[in-house]
C-alpha cells in the first residue's frame, strides 16, 4: 500500500478534524498517480511552512473518477451525470456549506473545469489523531 500527502487551506482544517469533509476532489497529476481505496492518506494544512499540521492519518476508502464543468454545472462521477440532490451532498461531503461555493472554487481554481479524481475517507474518530 502507498501513502498519499494531501494539503489543505487552513480553511478546510476544522472540517476534517471535525469529520464534516471526508473526501477531496483532485485534478489529475502530471504523473498520473492516484491514492486506491487501502492505501494510507496523511492530509496537512500548511505544507513547506513552519506552520505544517498533520491533520489526519487514514486509509482511502474510496477513489473515483471526476469531471467538473462550471459552466454547464455538471458533474460527472465515475461516468455518471450525477442529479442535483447527489451534486449538493457531493459538495457538502467535501467541505463546502452549499453546490454553488463548490461551483465558485473550482472556476476559480480551475478555469471552471476539472478531469482528476476524489478519494474519500472515514470520519475520524472521536478525539482525532
Amino acid at each position: 500500500m502507498a501513502t498519499f500527502t494531501i494539503n489543505f487551506m487552513k480553511a478546510f482544517a476544522p472540517a476534517i478534524e471535525a469529520g464534516t469533509k471526508t473526501s477531496t476532489i483532485r485534478k489529475e497529476r502530471a504523473d498520473g498517480r492516484r491514492p486506491k481505496a487501502g492505501d494510507t492518506l496523511k492530509l496537512y494544512t500548511g505544507l513547506r511552512t513552519s506552520g505544517t499540521r498533520l491533520l489526519l492519518a487514514t486509509p482511502a476508502t474510496a477513489v473515483h473518477g471526476v469531471q467538473i464543468d462550471c459552466e454547464e454545472r455538471s458533474i460527472v462521477v465515475d461516468g455518471q451525470l450525477l442529479g442535483v440532490a447527489e451534486k449538493v451532498a457531493l459538495a457538502k461531503q467535501d467541505g463546502f456549506t452549499c453546490l454553488e461555493d463548490l461551483y465558485g472554487y473550482f472556476q476559480e481554481a480551475h478555469q471552471g473545469q476539472l478531469e482528476g479524481w476524489m478519494v474519500e475517507w472515514e470520519k475520524p474518530a472521536q478525539g482525532g489523531l
